[in-house]
């Protein structure tokens, strides 16, 4: 091939490994987000199941309010309904307002939402997460190493022959000078 043909091959290989790595940047990203008004009642919990797949890693936000004191349970759950993680909020002036990021083990499945303390209370939960495919993000990571990896040997194959080709020239310069 000749020598800017592999050179512009390079390139082209170096900015799709880029393009991949930004698309699997984008798609690890939370960009999934369940936006949910929810009356509570006592000890009458509240089951929302997640899209499948989700990550282990859960942004939420959630805000209450109620007339006394509340205290409000938010529970993980895996697939067979066992909690994996469960944070408890309390609002002694009747409002809870609160925001974190959970990492999970695993992905769950579903979130419950439990009023252990106070009246009737209105909330609002908003949860952010990625809906991921390791499967597609493990093809996604292949795909960027093999073509940068190409990139890189297409590159350094062209800078090689650029360099020899200039040497053999002098090289020949000089033989025909000493003649």
């Amino acid at each position: 091939m000749k020598s800017k043909t592999v050179a512009l091959m390079g390139i082209a290989f170096f900015i799709l490994s880029f393009a991949l790595g930004f698309r699997a940047m984008y798609y690890k990203n939370p960009h999934v987000m369940l936006d949910e008004t929810l009356n509570l009642y006592p000890r009458v919990p509240v089951v929302l199941n997640l899209t499948s797949p989700v990550s282990p890693k859960v942004y939420y936000n959630i805000s209450c309010s109620s007339s006394g004191p509340i205290s409000l349970n938010m529970t993980f759950l895996d697939e067979k309904g066992a909690s994996m993680r469960n944070l408890e909020f309390r609002g002694e002036n009747g409002s809870i307002d609160t925001y974190g990021l959970e990492i999970l083990g695993s992905p769950p499945c579903s979130m419950m939402l439990n009023l252990t303390r106070g009246n009737a209370v209105t909330c609002n939960l908003k949860l952010h997460y990625s809906s991921v495919d390791t499967g597609f993000l493990t093809l996604l990571t292949v795909l960027q190493l093999l073509s940068s990896l190409i990139a890189v040997s297409l590159v350094a194959s062209w800078f090689i022959r650029s360099y020899t080709s200039s040497q053999e020239k002098e090289g020949e310069e000089e033989y025909y000078q000493s003649l």
